[in-house]
């Protein structure tokens, strides 16, 4: 299961705060789930990439890593129910990841890190959702005396 927070101010009475709203978003398409996924949201989609787990029987068997990238968005609609949402394949991550760090930007999720079930890795990538075409795009982030450099692309003059 997935939850949206959704935040809003409002005032009452006794006392003004603030008040998270959470709706059910449909359930990841793998139906056992997925820990440590790298997860954002870019171009008003969700992206969801990697994660590991254990198949069934569920604690007797080793933990899997996984390589997918799933992506939800929201389907045009007047009303916010769970039926307005529908995942999408993603691709592929290059290598099955998962237990790094993601941060949500204007240019994409960029994601940091991770393990395997071999070793932990240093690299950097971005993964930006393409809603034109539907898909992800994987961009390599190289790092610069300890910074990560994100390609971007210029803003269009008009």
């Amino acid at each position: 299961m997935i939850a949206s927070p959704a935040v809003s101010l409002a005032q009452s009475d006794s006392a003004a705060g603030v008040y998270l709203n959470w709706s059910q978003l449909p359930d990841l398409p793998d139906p056992l789930g997925v820990a440590g996924p790298f997860v954002g949201v870019h171009n008003d989609a969700l992206i969801v990439a990697g994660g590991a787990n254990f198949p069934k029987p569920v604690w007797e068997t080793n933990k899997i890593w996984h390589d997918n990238i799933w992506v939800l968005v929201k389907a045009p609609s007047d009303e916010d129910t769970i039926d307005s949402y529908r995942w999408f394949d993603g691709g592929k991550l290059k290598r099955p990841l998962a237990y790094g760090t993601a941060i949500s930007t204007d240019d994409g999720v960029v994601c940091i890190g991770g393990n395997d079930s071999e070793r932990a890795y240093a690299d950097v990538f971005l993964l930006s959702w393409d809603p034109a075409d539907r898909k992800v795009v994987y961009k390599t982030c190289p790092l610069c005396h300890h910074r990560v450099l994100i390609p971007v692309q210029p803003a269009s003059t008009m």
